[in-house]
C-alpha cells in the first residue's frame, strides 16, 4: 500500500491519510488480504489475497491465492521496517508471484513470543501480484 501520512501534500492534491473516503476504502482493502492455515501442510500461517466476493472478480471461487515466501531481504530503511520478500503461490489463481516492497512499520515487539495471545502490529506496504490467471 505504502501511504505517507501526516505530511502536507503538493498543491492542488488531498491529503490520503487524512481523507475519511480514503480510509474507509483502504479499510475495505484489508479484508481482502489476511493469513491463514498454510493449504498444504496445515502448519503455520501463509498471506491470502481474497477477491473472490468483491469487485470485477466477485462469485468467481479462483479470485484468490494463497502464498509462501520465497525470498527476503531487510528493509532498506532500518530494522523497525518489515522485511521485503518475494512469495510464490501455493493455491489459488491470482496470482504466481507476489512482491512486498516499501514497508514502514511491521516488527513485532521483543515481548512476542509464540502461544501468547494474538496482538496487531500496524504496516504499510506496496504488494505487487504477477500471473494471475483469473478469468473475469
Amino acid at each position: 500500500m505504502g501511504i505517507s501520512f501526516c505530511q502536507q501534500p503538493p498543491p492542488n492534491r488531498r491529503c490520503l491519510a487524512c481523507d475519511e473516503e480514503y480510509r474507509r476504502k483502504l479499510s475495505a482493502y484489508r479484508r481482502f488480504h489476511y493469513y491463514v492455515p498454510n493449504p498444504l501442510t496445515g502448519v503455520g500461517v501463509n498471506p491470502k489475497w481474497d477477491f473472490t466476493s468483491q469487485g470485477a472478480n466477485a462469485g468467481n471461487p479462483n479470485a484468490f491465492v494463497i502464498a509462501a515466501r520465497v525470498a527476503g531481504l531487510s528493509a532498506p530503511t532500518g530494522p523497525s521496517d518489515i522485511d521485503w520478500v518475494s512469495l510464490s503461490a501455493l493455491t489459488g489463481e491470482l496470482a504466481q508471484e507476489i512482491y512486498r516492497v516499501d514497508t514502514r512499520g511491521g516488527q513485532p515487539p521483543a515481548t512476542c513470543t509464540p502461544g501468547s495471545p494474538p496482538i496487531v502490529v500496524k504496516y504499510t506496504a506496496k504488494y505487487w501480484l504477477f500471473g494471475g490467471s483469473v478469468k473475469q
